[in-house]
C-alpha cells in the first residue's frame, strides 16, 4: 500500500498553468477521487504522480519515497503503480490472459500463471481467459484492464476516467466492483472523473480541482454540505451562490440579510459580505413571502416535478435558483422561498483547501 503526499506540485504548458502548486496527501488504502470540469488539471495531476508527466518544480512521495523532486525524476516503470486508461490499452493480438500477463515477465511461468488466475478471478473473469478483447464487451474489457494493474500487485492503482465509455448501467456496475475490489484488496486508489455523482458515491475522499488548483479534499459528505469555496459549492449537486451580508456569528451558525428579511443559516463566515451556498434541496415553495422573493424565468419537467428557475428579488444574483414543484408555475410569477438549508461562506479569503480523514477502507 501506498500513501501519496505532493507539495507545492506545478506544471505549465506554455503560458496556461496544467498543475499550479498543489499540494495533497492522500492516506494509504484511501479511495481518493479527483473531480472537476474539464480543462481543471485532474488528468494532468494523475500523469505527475504516474511519471508520465514531468513537473516544473515541486516534490511527490510515494509510499514515503521520493519520486520526484529537484535533480529528482523516477521513471513509471519504477513507481510500483498500475494504471487503468478511458480507452482499456489492451493489446488486440493477445487473449485476455495475456493482456493481464504482459507486466509479469520477471516472474517465472508457474508463478505468473497463478498471478494471472489470481487477478482474473479478482474481477470475476475467469472463464473468459482466452478470449480476445473484441470478444467482450465494454464492461469486460475494463475488468480486463483492471486486472492487469491488479496483477502487478502495485501500492497504487490510478485510473483515469475509466468509465466514460460505458453506458449508465454498465458504469453503475463497474462503480459497485471498483468498491469491492478496493475493499478486498486494500490499494490505494486514485480515480479521475468529472462526473460527480460517481466520485461521490465510490469514494472514501474527495478532491475538487479548478484552473489547476485543489479548492477542497474531504469526504464526499463535507464536499457536498460544506463546501469549502463558492466554484465547490456552484460544481457540486447543481448549487449556485448569493451574496449575502453576515451580520453575526456563533456555534456554527449565522445571521444573514436576504433583501429586506433575516435568516439563521449554518456557516463558517463571520461579520461582513458572505457567500449564501444553496442547491435545491434547501429550498421550497413558501404560502406566504418566505425567505426569498424570486421571479419564476424557467420551468422544466424532470423526476416527476416540476422545476422552477427564479431569480431572486432585491439580490444581485448571478445565477437564477431551483427549486422543486408539484404542480408549474407560469413563467414571470413572483413567488416566495423558504430555507429548508444552505451554507454560509466567506465572501474573500475562503480556505483554498480543506483536508479531512478519509473514510475507512471500504466505506
Amino acid at each position: 500500500m501506498a500513501d501519496i503526499k505532493t507539495e507545492k506540485l506545478s506544471l505549465r504548458f506554455g503560458g496556461t498553468a496544467a498543475v499550479d502548486g498543489v499540494d495533497l496527501a492522500v492516506p494509504e488504502a484511501t479511495f481518493f477521487a479527483l473531480l472537476g470540469p474539464s480543462g481543471c488539471g485532474k488528468t494532468t495531476l494523475l500523469r505527475l504522480i504516474a511519471g508520465l508527466e514531468r513537473p516544473d518544480g515541486g516534490t511527490i512521495r510515494l509510499g514515503g519515497r521520493p519520486v520526484a523532486g529537484a535533480g529528482l525524476f523516477v521513471e513509471p516503470g519504477e513507481r510500483c503503480l498500475g494504471m487503468v486508461f478511458q480507452s482499456y490499452a489492451l493489446w488486440p493480438h493477445m487473449t485476455v490472459a495475456g493482456n493481464v500477463a504482459f507486466g509479469l515477465n520477471r516472474l517465472s511461468g508457474p508463478d505468473r500463471a497463478r498471478r494471472v488466475a489470481e487477478a482474473l478471478r479478482s474481477v470475476g473473469l475467469e472463464e473468459f481467459a482466452r478470449r480476445r478483447p473484441h470478444e467482450l464487451s465494454g464492461g469486460q474489457r475494463q475488468r480486463v484492464a483492471l486486472a492487469r494493474s491488479l496483477a502487478v500487485r502495485p501500492g497504487l492503482i490510478l485510473l483515469d476516467e475509466p468509465l466514460a465509455n460505458l453506458d449508465a448501467h454498465l458504469r453503475q456496475s463497474m462503480l459497485a466492483e471498483f468498491r469491492r475490489i478496493h475493499h478486498q484488496s486494500g490499494t490505494t486508489f486514485v480515480f479521475v472523473t468529472h462526473d460527480q455523482s460517481e466520485a461521490l458515491s465510490v469514494a472514501g475522499l474527495v478532491g475538487v480541482m479548478n484552473r489547476g488548483r485543489l479548492e477542497q479534499v474531504a469526504p464526499p459528505d463535507q464536499v457536498f454540505r460544506r463546501p469549502a469555496t463558492p466554484m465547490v459549492a456552484r460544481f457540486v449537486g447543481q448549487g449556485c451562490t448569493l451574496p449575502v451580508e453576515a451580520l453575526s456569528t456563533s456555534d456554527g451558525r449565522v445571521i444573514v440579510r436576504l433583501g429586506p428579511r433575516n435568516a439563521e443559516v449554518p456557516g463558517v463566515a463571520g461579520p461582513g459580505p458572505a457567500w449564501l451556498c444553496l442547491r435545491p434541496r434547501d429550498l421550497r415553495l413558501a404560502e406566504g413571502a418566505g425567505d426569498i422573493a424570486a421571479r419564476v424565468i424557467g420551468l422544466r419537467f424532470e423526476g416527476g416535478d416540476h422545476v422552477l428557475s427564479a431569480l431572486p428579488e432585491g439580490i444581485d444574483a448571478a445565477d437564477p435558483l431551483e427549486v422543486r414543484s408539484e404542480m408549474p408555475v407560469a413563467l414571470g410569477t413572483l413567488i416566495g422561498l423558504s430555507l429548508k438549508g444552505g451554507w454560509v461562506l466567506p465572501r474573500e479569503g475562503a480556505a483554498r483547501t480543506v483536508a479531512a480523514a478519509p473514510q475507512p477502507v471500504g466505506a
